[in-house]
């Protein structure tokens, strides 16, 4: 079996840093999860407080007021931001622990072609 090196697309220091990124970003990955569970919950509360609030004649009416209110469109906003950081850094974590295991595998293996 041969030693680890950093020849090759994926070496030692590109694990380290792949390592790193993961315990870095763990956190705020977990934070990011429950700022778009909470965004969600404050949707549905914006949405009915508007509908409440709507002086309209009709269910349908109420709802669609809700819906185009100035309120309920930047919270839209802001969840959409907050989903699209969180699936970012989610497929940014899932790369760097690819780049470790491929790393394992090579060193495991030997320089086989990785």
């Amino acid at each position: 079996m041969t030693k680890p090196t950093d020849k090759g697309p994926i070496g030692t220091k590109r694990a380290e840093l792949a390592v790193e990124f993961i315990g870095n970003h763990a956190k705020r990955c977990g934070q990011l999860t429950g700022l778009c569970k909470k965004l969600e919950h404050e949707r549905k509360v914006v949405h009915a407080e508007a509908a409440l609030a709507s002086t309209l004649s009709t269910v349908a009416e109420r709802d669609a007021a809700a819906y185009a209110s100035q309120q309920f469109g930047e919270l839209l906003e802001e969840i959409e931001n907050a989903w699209a950081d969180k699936v970012t850094l989610e497929l940014q974590i899932e790369a760097a622990k690819y780049t470790v295991s491929v790393w394992q595998s090579k060193n495991k293996w030997g320089d086989t072609g990785l």
